[in-house]
């Protein structure tokens, strides 16, 4: 949701760039918080649903200015 509401070129990539490294951060997290443990299919599902997300909001913002 939040790709959507930032369509101008320069929002629309520093959005992407922070969702995609907060995917990476909080998994990285998981090391130091307590109970909690890293997985690398965590960290893949997470860096493939903001790839997702992203394909969808350029698909979307192509559609509409057609």
């Amino acid at each position: 949701m939040g790709l959507f509401s930032f369509f101008k070129d320069a929002q629309f990539k520093k959005v992407f760039i922070f969702l995609f490294l907060l995917a990476g951060v909080l998994e990285i997290l998981h090391f130091i918080v307590p109970k909690r443990s890293f997985e690398l299919v965590d960290l893949i599902a997470n860096i493939v649903g903001v790839l997702l997300v992203y394909s969808l909001a350029i698909i979307y913002k192509r559609w509409k200015h057609e």
